[in-house]
């Protein structure tokens, strides 16, 4: 997918869940296509729906095979951000700080949640979560304004994945 070849990475995808169903890596990483479907360009409003639903369906299926996933949690609060849907949003980035209390996109999910919501309380949360969100990851995130849904994606997208090791055959 990275590699812009969707056709095979498709073909990819469903070769791990027909090997593992249960590997949730499997389904964040599909997620996470779907949405970066979403950024290329501009979509027709029913294409960016049905991507984003279908980042939404991964990210699901990913907590179902992990419950306690906070890279599956961080992608919910996105796609509720891109849907502007700021409460569910935070309920989603919170969950995911309190199931990763050391993962920044988490906390860098939950400022760009807050950010959205755009009330005095939020904003001070906002401040908060991406302060800890710089705490967690200096590197890329230390000193960054309150980031909003594109924001978050990026860095998600670029600086804010876990490596992911195939185990050894």
């Amino acid at each position: 997918n990275r590699l812009k070849q969707f056709s095979e990475g498709r073909r990819y995808f469903e070769r791990a869940v027909l090997a593992e169903p249960a590997s949730y890596d499997t389904y964040i990483e599909q997620g996470n296509q779907s949405i970066a479907v979403t950024q290329l360009g501009k979509l027709e409003q029913k294409d960016l729906e049905y991507e984003q639903d279908s980042a939404r369906a991964m990210y699901e299926a990913a907590l179902l095979a992990r419950p306690e996933s906070a890279d599956a949690l961080t992608g919910l609060a996105v796609i509720s951000m891109f849907k502007k849907d700021a409460a569910q949003a935070i309920k989603f980035a919170q969950a995911a700080t309190e199931a990763g209390p050391t993962n920044a996109g988490a906390y860098y999910a939950l400022a760009g949640a807050y950010n959205m919501a755009r009330t005095a309380n939020s904003q001070a949360a906002a401040q908060k979560a991406v302060k800890r969100a710089g705490i967690l990851d200096r590197h890329n995130l230390e000193g960054r304004e309150l980031p909003d849904a594109t924001a978050v994606w990026r860095y998600l997208n670029n600086d804010g994945r876990d490596p992911i090791l195939s185990a050894p055959n």
